[in-house]
């Protein structure tokens, strides 16, 4: 899906909230985030029309990883909330799209939390799964090459068992 095309879709879906989201000024982002993903929560699952176009605006503007921290954490939550409120329409794409990117912020203590978030709910959509999302992060935690993140990835075993302990853990809830 084109840029273009999904910020159409996102435009006719979200209206003036996605215009915020997408705002230089880091508070008004944040409140613009938040507008939509209450919209998303609202919405459930009729979210579905919009779930593919959300992920392709989000991948532009702001984008995965962007610089401010309080934006960050919010991307991530609305991914979170796209997730929960439409299992069905994140794709082993879509998840993967996000994925890098909030591994490489996993080292960070304020965004961690809502990484992880983020990629527990893709793990519980039936078309993604936690064995493609397990494999996925091994796969992406190889090529990362963040600072922090190396260090992080050196200190829980390349990374990988220390999230399958804390998946182990979360899906025992």
């Amino acid at each position: 899906m084109e840029y273009e095309e999904a910020k159409g879709i996102c435009d006719t879906a979200f209206g003036p909230s996605i215009e915020k989201a997408a705002d230089k000024k880091w508070q008004d982002s944040v409140v613009g985030l938040e507008e939509c993903a209450t919209k998303v929560e609202t919405d459930g699952k009729s979210s579905e029309e919009y779930t593919r176009a959300l992920f392709y605006y989000l991948r532009k503007t702001p984008s995965f990883s962007p610089t401010n921290f309080n934006v960050c954490k919010k991307v991530y939550a609305l991914l979170e909330a796209i997730a929960k409120a439409n299992p069905d329409g994140i794709t082993k794409t879509l998840a993967n799209l996000a994925l890098a990117d909030m591994l490489s912020k996993f080292a960070d203590k304020k965004i961690s939390p809502n990484a992880s978030g983020a990629i527990f709910a893709f793990c519980m959509c039936p078309q993604a799964g936690p064995q493609f999302m397990l494999s996925q992060i091994y796969t992406a935690l190889k090529e990362i090459t963040a600072v922090k993140a190396q260090e992080v990835k050196a200190r829980n075993f390349d990374g990988y068992f220390l999230f399958t302990r804390v998946l182990w853990k979360w899906l025992r809830k």
